[in-house]
């Protein structure tokens, strides 16, 4: 029985010098690739309405400058500011529109995927409108579609939700943080996104189809305020 013991003991302080002759090596290796991924971290996420590396090389293109309403017109002007590089729809003001009219895309967006972050103030309302035409002071209901932007406010149509034909009744993002919307419009199919999750997909072909337009809008609604920032696009036609 000692001899074994004896044995035993033996192999596991051979073990245990073995791991311990290469464990420099592994932290030699694991601290020159440190470097390498906090680089890399780095450079997968751009500062504000900025475009990242990678959404340069797929071909997005920014519609907000973050310094200005360059490239935009409103029904409204006093509804709209631009402040610490966010463009803000003052809900109290009013309700009213805001218009991509910039030379991206010569303004005309019928296949695209756009992204934008959002950030909902307590009880806050507003909406992305797109493949519309402004009808003029009115929101444009009549063309086109609505992703909604809505989390606590008392509508019933929560953020996510094409308003009117797929509806949300709870919101999967929160009031008071920053999150990411994507709306995706290629052939017939129309996907709302909200921070990498898929929200609604609706297929016109199969479902209601409203009559379509080309425009691109934010809208301003009482009774607070909703902001945006890194409003960027990919045309996909």
């Amino acid at each position: 029985f000692s001899r074994c013991r004896l044995f035993t003991t033996r192999c596991k302080a051979l073990d245990i010098i073995k791991h311990t002759t290469y464990l420099p090596t592994i932290l030699m290796k694991t601290t020159s690739i440190l470097p390498l991924l906090f680089v890399f971290s780095i450079s997968a996420f751009a500062a504000p309405n900025t475009l990242s590396e990678e959404e340069k090389k797929a071909g997005f293109q920014l519609l907000f400058d973050g310094k200005s309403l360059n490239g935009w017109e409103a029904t409204h002007a006093d509804q709209w500011e631009v402040a610490n590089g966010e463009l803000i729809a003052d809900g109290p003001k009013g309700r009213g529109m805001l218009y991509y009219v910039g030379d991206v895309g010569d303004h005309s967006f019928t296949e695209f995927e756009l992204r934008a972050q959002v950030f909902v103030t307590k009880g806050a309302n507003s909406g992305i409108y797109f493949l519309t035409e402004p009808d003029g002071l009115k929101y444009p209901d009549k063309v086109g579609y609505e992703a909604q932007i809505a989390i606590n406010h008392k509508n019933k149509t929560k953020t996510g939700s094409l308003f009117r034909i797929a509806q949300l009744a709870k919101s999967p993002v929160k009031e008071e943080e920053w999150f990411d919307y994507t709306i995706r419009v290629k052939d017939s199919v129309i996907t709302t996104i909200l921070n990498g999750k898929v929200a609604v997909k609706h297929d016109t072909s199969t479902g209601v189809k409203k009559e379509h337009g080309d425009v691109l809008g934010l809208q301003c609604h009482d009774p607070e305020v909703v902001k945006f920032r890194n409003i960027r696009i990919k045309l996909l036609n």
